[in-house]
């Protein structure tokens, strides 16, 4: 990835806030335990659906949004998306 996303970070961060493994983590976060180290790693990023699952489950403390580039929220937020 080119730009850099914030979900990557935050979601790291409410992952140390936690007292889970990466198993316990990825149930809750409705994941695998693979996927979730590719999103930590910035190897990939969560579908839409997984990243509203994320928003859910971390209390809003990672969104949607975190895990769009800055060009991507500045062209969803310029088309009125999410509005």
């Amino acid at each position: 990835m080119s730009e850099h996303v914030r979900g990557q970070s935050l979601l790291r961060h409410w992952l140390d806030g936690q007292d889970k493994t990466h198993e316990q983590a990825a149930e809750v976060l409705g994941t695998t335990v693979p996927t979730l180290r590719s999103w930590l790693a910035g190897a990939r990023r969560p579908s839409l659906a997984a990243a509203t699952i994320l928003e859910q489950a971390t209390g809003g403390f990672v969104t949607r949004d975190d895990w769009l580039t800055p060009t991507e929220l500045a062209s969803a937020r310029a088309a009125g998306v999410g509005q």
